[in-house]
């Protein structure tokens, strides 16, 4: 299954979501492949202290851009893909929308939020 995570408004928790859902199926012995394609690489950071602590983590490929390809080749070697997309609308971000089994779109409950 593939997922995608996109909200074109930075700090909107997309990072935060990728991460929590790669926990939970690290805890349910998947295993999972994260694609970050935010250059502010949120998720390496969250790899490097789960695996400083010991704890198990998530394979993790960062594309800042022309991430398509890679995503074509994930499908087929991964069960679980998780893409965590960068806060703007690009074709990159759409491509990942159409390559997904599921797209998650992050917002808070205010009205500045869900206007953007």
């Amino acid at each position: 299954m593939t997922i995608c995570i996109a909200n074109e408004k930075g700090g909107s928790g997309k990072s935060t979501l990728c991460l929590n859902l790669a926990v939970q199926l690290l805890k349910d012995n998947k295993e999972v492949v994260v694609l970050d394609t935010d250059s502010q690489k949120s998720m390496e950071t969250f790899a490097t202290i789960r695996a400083e602590k010991e704890r198990p983590t998530f394979s993790l490929f960062n594309r800042s851009s022309g991430f398509s390809d890679t995503l074509k080749q994930m499908v087929s070697k991964y069960e679980n893909i998780l893409i965590d997309t960068k806060g703007e609308y690009s074709k990159e971000t759409q491509k990942a929308m159409l390559l997904s089994d599921i797209v998650l779109v992050p917002t808070t409950p205010s009205q500045l939020d869900t206007e953007s």
